[in-house]
């Protein structure tokens, strides 16, 4: 692991507009995201981690815990034929990036780490696409796991899958 990129973990209202604008950057890049209110979205977030190559420097990587809106997550627990989840799992960690230059560094596991270290007794889900083994090798070492079936992304980008993390609590 390279131990010269700087974590930083922040409520989005706590975040420079430079923080901001270098998440936007990283995740948007990625073209998994509609362009659409993501800002929005990303100010929304409970937290967002990210990357970044020196001290305030450029992002290379990005993750954050979302505060998705019901009718999306409903609409993910529908297309994956999944019940019962949906109204357990007000959180997503999503928005889970590395840039090309930075991957197979053990940057992706330790964002989760990181947005997940104080919420042991909150239930999550997470969506990833199918063939990105690597991601999911990481959300089963956080305890997600996958459930239901897969489906094609809203941007036809490829097949989807849910993964959930219930909480240990009783």
């Amino acid at each position: 692991m390279t131990h010269s990129a700087f974590l930083t973990l922040k409520e989005p209202s706590r975040c420079s507009p430079g923080e901001i604008d270098g998440f936007c950057r990283i995740v948007l890049g990625e073209g998994q995201v509609s362009r659409e209110r993501f800002e929005k979205r990303v100010r929304k977030a409970r937290l967002l981690a990210f990357l970044t190559d020196s001290d305030g420097g450029d992002v290379i990587a990005a993750a954050a815990v979302k505060r998705p809106d019901p009718g999306y997550q409903k609409e993910v627990f529908g297309k994956a034929d999944v019940s019962g989840f949906e109204n357990k799992t007000a959180l997503e960690l999503g928005w889970v990036v590395v840039s090309p230059a930075h991957q197979r560094n053990g940057h992706c596991g330790r964002l989760v780490e990181a947005v997940l270290q104080d919420l042991e007794s909150e239930d999550l889900y997470a969506t990833s696409k199918v063939d990105n083994l690597p991601m999911h090798k990481v959300l089963g070492r956080f305890g997600f796991l996958k459930v239901g079936r897969s489906y094609v992304s809203k941007n036809r980008s490829g097949e989807i899958a849910l993964f959930v993390r219930l909480s240990s609590r009783p």
